[in-house]
């Protein structure tokens, strides 16, 4: 999708599903038995007479001559050697996702849908993967709206379905992008997780008591929820959360929250419980690990911080902040030629990553190795010029910058 814009438009009826049949059909340029049989039925079950349907067929040609790439499916489906089945679950997709994409489906397209369900013969597992590929086109859509700061049409697509159970997790994490990005723009004056919960929480089964509890909907409603402003709120939702969390991968994510909730408020001793109860769940987790390696030295418990680190560095040695915080644990039990090591092997990875190369810088201080200490300082003087400590070590250090 490029710069495109989405426009709830009047219902679709008969003649345009009609026409969205053409439009597949003429997309191979040819049609077989099959879609002779759908192309009849649907001619005498939706009454349409010989002109509706010589004029549409007529429009699909025009417009697959005058735009090169209008022969695709809308899904982006298989072109050519459909089986018959194929066949119907494509129409079938590109009807749906022609009826969600127009806003939330009506009453009367619903009925229009189910007769046109029965008309061409759908069985409900085809009927179960055409929805499957449309909440999946529909979600991936969504992401692109939202990058392109195009928040109505973003809502707009949001509002017209509710996921089946194996998009959930996408569609939810979908609406908290929204939220996310809207509110950065300043127009709302309402807290993040209150509009979530107004526009996407079902009322009567989101609570996790609630007998169709939705994991992923309520996840996303307690990160939206601000520390700064609801501490407790958000420490008591997540708690519920938690107890209510059916397997590990649900209790690790929010065992992570509140890690991060306790971290970022400074209660480093519960952190660091919550993490470590995530940490047994998963120890192969990236950003758990660097939170917390961070919760560890914000404790001063460096001992404790370089046996983790170490044991992290032995599952997962290619992260360049991982790397840096191994190395300034190493740094403050005064391991420098360790620290250096690991400093070198973080910008071997990332050689932008400028946090390691400063941390670097002062490990060679502390080596008194200053040739090296002036290429890493002219190299951040590009990267990170103004940078306090960075101006601090060049008065420190200005015979070597003659």
């Amino acid at each position: 999708m490029n710069n495109t814009n989405i426009t709830a438009n009047e219902d679709i009826n008969k003649i345009k599903i009609l026409k969205i049949f053409f439009n597949n059909i003429v997309a191979d340029g040819k049609i077989d038995s099959s879609e002779k049989s759908i192309f009849a039925r649907l001619k005498e079950n939706f009454e349409l007479s010989d002109k509706i349907c010589s004029d549409l067929l007529a429009e699909a040609l025009k417009e697959k001559k005058e735009k090169k790439d209008s022969n695709k499916f809308i899904l982006g489906l298989p072109e050519t050697n459909v089986t018959e089945r194929e066949q119907k679950k494509i129409l079938y997709a590109n009807v749906l996702f022609e009826m969600l994409t127009n806003g939330k489906i009506s009453e009367e397209e619903n009925k229009l849908l189910a007769e046109f369900e029965k008309l061409i013969e759908l069985t409900e597992d085809q009927e179960l993967e055409a929805r499957t590929l449309v909440h999946s086109k529909i979600i991936s859509y969504v992401s692109e709206l939202i990058k392109e700061k195009k928040f109505d049409d973003a809502l707009m697509l949001l509002s017209s379905f509710k996921p089946d159970r194996q998009f959930e997790e996408q569609y939810y994490k979908a609406a908290f992008e929204y939220i996310k990005n809207v509110f950065k723009t300043g127009i709302k004056s309402c807290e993040p997780h209150t509009e979530y919960k107004n526009l996407f929480m079902n009322k009567s089964d989101s609570k996790p008591a609630a007998e169709n509890f939705v994991f992923h909907e309520y996840y996303y409603y307690c990160k939206l929820i601000n520390i700064k402003n609801n501490f407790s709120l958000k420490e008591l939702e997540l708690n519920k959360l938690l107890e209510t969390s059916s397997n590990d991968k649900q209790k690790f994510l929010v065992l992570f929250e509140l890690g991060f909730l306790y971290h970022i408020s400074g209660k480093f001793d519960l952190a660091a419980e919550r993490y470590k109860k995530a940490f047994d769940i998963n120890p192969q987790d990236s950003e758990l690990i660097i939170n917390m390696t961070s919760c560890l030295l914000s404790q001063k418990k460096f001992d404790d911080a370089l046996l983790f680190a170490d044991n992290a560095l032995a599952l997962i040695n290619d992260n360049p902040m991982i790397l840096n915080n191994a190395a300034i644990v190493n740094a403050k039990l005064k391991k420098y030629d360790k620290a250096i090591t690991l400093f070198e092997k973080a910008l071997n990875i990332n050689n932008n990553f400028s946090d390691a190369r400063l941390n670097l810088v002062l490990a060679l201080i502390e080596q008194k190795k200053y040739d090296d200490i002036k290429k890493h300082a002219e190299i951040l003087e590009q990267q990170i010029p103004d940078d306090p400590l960075l101006c601090k070590i060049k008065k420190q250090m200005r015979n070597f910058y003659k």
